[in-house]
């Protein structure tokens, strides 16, 4: 009997906490982290210089790659290719301020985008 209302307060602990977990992700938005997207035209990467969307950016080594259903499996920069559709996130690095610091892999361009951001 003793073991029954153990096994009952432990249960209630982890659905009370579960209803809390739920009620602080209620609401919140998968808001996209990038601000430009692009289609990638050219990567020189021994130039540290990533072409999207017609426009020239300068790319961080250690920059974090977020793939997708499409490209699950690329993780570094070497393995961008040129016709990938990206989100990109912009950050200093040393002296300069706009420099690709994360890029995430999408499946298609937001509706809403022009590719010109």
């Amino acid at each position: 009997m003793l073991l029954k209302k153990i096994v009952f307060v432990l249960f209630s602990i982890l659905m009370m906490s579960v209803g809390t977990v739920l009620a602080a992700n209620e609401g919140v938005v998968d808001t996209p982290l990038y601000s430009i997207t692009g289609v990638i035209d050219d990567i020189r990467l021994d130039e540290h210089v990533i072409v999207i969307s017609d426009k020239l950016y300068s790319v961080a080594s250690f920059a974090k790659i977020h793939g997708n259903k499409k490209y699950p499996n690329v993780f570094v920069l070497q393995n961008l290719k040129q016709g990938m559709i990206v989100g990109i996130k912009l950050g200093p690095v040393g002296n300069n301020p706009s420099v690709i610091t994360e890029v995430w892999l999408l499946e298609s361009l937001p509706q809403n985008d022009d590719e010109d951001n």
